[in-house]
């Protein structure tokens, strides 16, 4: 299966696609409940997708040639992993972002699928840890991260930009 999995860096020619699929993920949260991502909703991408395509940060991940979704991976601190971890003075870590399935892909574990993806790109990228946040109250997203080998490093971080909602952070070791 491995040999199977794969991932692609987004061209400009895949904004829309990958638009969809986050915006997909974001009708998905909303079902559940949550209003994370919902700027996507409205229309706003607050996330600037288009710029993460230009600076290649963004993948599209396959199963043999299913389309499974999109992730983005900053080898470099954004402003915003930076107020939530601290700068980071070590190098080697990786922030994923904005894992989304695409739509006909929920289910069937291809979200763990994407998640080792996302972990085998870092690795080719020649990274050490990988870290993400995920709000604090959405309790399905948390468990999944768990479950996926993440391990739980700091609950509820308030951060000053961002005053509706908690965050948890999350590494794995590679």
């Amino acid at each position: 299966m491995e040999k199977q999995l794969r991932s692609v860096i987004a061209t400009s020619s895949d904004y829309e696609k990958v638009f969809n699929t986050l915006l997909d993920t974001a009708k998905w949260l909303n079902k559940k409940g949550s209003n994370q991502w919902g700027d996507l909703l409205l229309g706003n991408d607050v996330h600037r997708t288009d710029r993460a395509i230009r600076n290649q940060n963004v993948y599209m991940a396959y199963l043999k040639e299913y389309y499974l979704g999109v992730f983005i991976l900053l080898e470099t601190q954004s402003s915003w992993d930076a107020e939530l971890w601290g700068k980071d003075s070590e190098g080697h870590v990786t922030y994923l972002h904005r894992v989304a399935l695409a739509e006909e892909a929920h289910g069937s574990g291809n979200g763990e699928l994407l998640i080792k993806i996302a972990i085998n790109r870092a690795i080719i990228n020649g990274n050490r840890v990988i870290r993400l946040d995920c709000v604090a109250n959405n309790h399905y997203l948390n468990q999944f991260y768990k479950d996926a080998g993440f391990v739980l490093v700091e609950t509820n971080k308030e951060v000053s930009s961002n005053s509706q909602s908690k965050f948890n952070l999350y590494e794995k070791s590679l």
